[in-house]
Order: C-alpha cells, then structure tokens, then sequence
C-alpha cells in the first residue's frame, strides 16, 4: 500500500480538480503540497523535492511538457511523475512519457487506478500498464477516456 506520509506535489490549475486530489490523497494519508502552474511547480521542486509529483498536461505560465522537461533537465531533482490528464490523444502519452514522465492517469479516473499508479512509482514498481481499468469509484475531472498508462 501506499507509503505513510509521502510527500506529493499536485500540479493542478483547476481549482475543483485540486481539491478533489488533494483530499483523495490526505484520506490515504498523504501528505499534499499544491502548485498552480509549471513554474510555481518547479519552484516548488526546487524548495524541497517531493517523492511523487502529480501533473496536468494543461497548465498556465508553462506547461506540463515544458515543466517535464525542465524537471528532467535538473539531476538533484529526480522524482518520479505521474500526469494525470483529460488528453487522451496518444500523441499527448508519447510526448508525457518521451520528456520523462514515469506514469499517465486519465481524468476521468478510479480512485483505484490512481492510488495504483502512486504505490508503484513510490514503491519505485515498474508501470504493469493495465489492459483494463480497475473497478472502483469514478472521479469525473475532466473529459476523456479511462485509464492511462505507457504502451
């Protein structure tokens, strides 16, 4: 299960999605920090580096992508992320992944399939990418299919 008092940084500009995350995790006993957009996200980083970050692709001021790739830019701050995103093109999945990001959930998501994804990347777990959504509540987002995860 998930480890006890990880620290998690959600990159999220929606406000109710943010929430909605953020109380999620604290149920399952997470500690949450929040940023707004990309580059409030990397100075958060950069003040102190979390074990798990949770990223929109669709943010303000600098964009997921733009925040992977200057995360990954950085060797002190490697962390894994997880995007949790309501684009569901493949090419959107390609990108995530090619810049560095170790997971992708799609909004709407379980709160299994969520959950599922944090305890891999802290249990530092190689991605299962699973062929079918797990069964669970569904938390409605944003638009776009079910699911996520690298092919």
């Amino acid at each position: 299960m998930t480890t006890a008092r990880a620290d998690l940084l959600v990159v999220e500009d929606d406000d109710l999605a943010l929430r909605t995350l953020t109380a999620i995790l604290q149920r399952s006993h997470l500690s949450v920090r929040s940023a707004h957009d990309g580059l409030e996200g990397l100075a958060a980083v950069r003040r102190q580096v979390p074990d798990l970050v949770l990223l929109d692709l669709m943010l303000p001021e600098l964009n997921g992508f733009q925040f992977l790739r200057r995360l990954r830019a950085d060797p002190v701050a490697r962390v894994p992320v997880i995007v949790v995103t309501a684009r569901t093109d493949p090419v959107n999945a390609y990108w995530a992944h090619r810049l560095g990001a170790d997971d992708l959930v799609h909004k709407p998501f379980t709160i299994d399939r969520l959950m599922a994804a944090i305890d891999r990347q802290l249990a530092s777990e190689p991605d299962p990418i699973a062929a079918a959504s797990p069964a669970g509540s569904e938390i409605r987002l944003g638009g776009g299919a079910e699911g996520g995860g690298f092919s």
